[in-house]
């Protein structure tokens, strides 16, 4: 579990919600064990969780990772938020998903393409809601990307590696 994933957690568990599940590929995690929540394998995560935010970085390994065979494991009344990448969920599963009410509902502020076209199959669900990419617009957010940035450049001025590679 990442920054993001830490405070999102962190603000949950400000309504003293009565369990926090969390997966992540390097179990367990400290900082999220101190903050009150419970590992869990990715399939029980999904079988347990009322909401399921997904906040990971898109890899090949888990492009599609959230598709039919994770939906079908969500109850019927879960709600699933994406705040990731796009890439991270098979749209037409989320699509097929929420069209029969496998799930109640999904927030998605990520998606591909990225806008969707204003015809596209899943803007037309009343249990969606689709924000346009708008999580790393938050001012705090902006401040510390653009410090980053300026250390990153200072990095590569001075010969070293930057802080933040993108391959």
């Amino acid at each position: 579990m990442g920054r993001i994933g830490l405070a999102v957690l962190e603000r949950i568990m400000a309504f003293k919600i009565d369990k926090a599940l969390y997966y992540d590929v390097y179990k367990p995690i400290e900082k999220a064990e101190a903050l009150g929540a419970r590992y869990a394998s990715f399939e029980e995560l999904l079988k347990e969780s009322d909401f399921v935010i997904v906040n990971c970085n898109l890899t090949e390994e888990n492009k599609g990772l959230i598709g039919s065979k994770a939906f079908a494991l969500m109850k019927s009344n879960a709600v699933f938020i994406n705040t990731s990448r796009g890439g991270i969920v098979d749209q037409e599963a989320l699509f097929e998903a929420l069209r029969n009410r496998q799930i109640r509902a999904a927030g998605i502020d990520v998606m591909y393409p990225e806008p969707l076209p204003p015809d596209h199959a899943l803007l037309s669900l009343p249990n969606l809601v689709v924000t346009p990419h708008i999580a790393a617009s938050e001012e705090l957010a902006l401040m510390r990307n653009s410090t980053i940035t300026a250390e990153n450049i200072i990095e590569v001025l001075e010969g070293r590696p930057p802080l933040t590679p993108v391959f």
